[in-house]
């Protein structure tokens, strides 16, 4: 008795989808397919921003809280994009008024990979910089250093375009910790 071969039950498709559509067109649509699939994935990162003075006192902040709060805007380049790019989202001023944070020394910012910074009260009130949800009009992925990304406006102080400021960028954020 002579043995089926194994790759038959791959045969039948092909053959039926051989007179429809050719092979390297299947091929793209397979291809465009996973890749939306992986983009709308990586969409549905969700935001989950703590804000706190204590852990008695702290609120969070999800996608809807933050897009209810009035919105801010940075043009800038960054050292870490290429050329210049539109921020937006909420100014880091305007979430710690809403979590009801009052006088705060330092803040103690935290990325999802631990990753920490500590940025002055004073350099907040000065350079108003802003929790960026979109980038160029796209929702920030973690791909794309997202979903949330504590940006400065560096093309209008000159003076802040250092490793101090750039290390106080803080991607993927997650924590803002107040420091009395």
């Amino acid at each position: 008795m002579k043995e089926k071969p194994r790759t038959a039950f791959l045969a039948a498709p092909i053959v039926l989808l051989r007179g429809l559509v050719q092979a390297p067109t299947v091929a793209m649509v397979v291809i465009g397919v996973l890749i939306t699939f992986s983009a709308v994935a990586s969409l549905r990162v969700p935001i989950n921003l703590t804000v706190s003075v204590t852990p008695e006192h702290s609120m969070r902040f999800n996608r809807q809280a933050l897009e209810a709060l009035p919105s801010a805007q940075i043009i800038t380049q960054t050292p870490f994009t290429q050329g210049e790019q539109r921020f937006e989202g909420v100014a880091l001023s305007t979430v710690l008024d809403a979590a009801g944070i009052g006088e705060c020394a330092d803040l103690t910012l935290s990325a999802m990979n631990r990753y920490q910074a500590i940025l002055s009260a004073d350099m907040v009130a000065r350079y108003q910089p802003v929790i960026a949800m979109k980038r160029n009009g796209q929702a920030m992925t973690l791909r794309t250093l997202g979903p949330l990304w504590l940006v400065f406006p560096l093309d209008q102080y000159p003076a802040i375009q250092n490793d101090r400021f750039y290390s106080a960028m803080v991607w993927q954020l997650t924590d803002i910790a107040c420091q009395p």
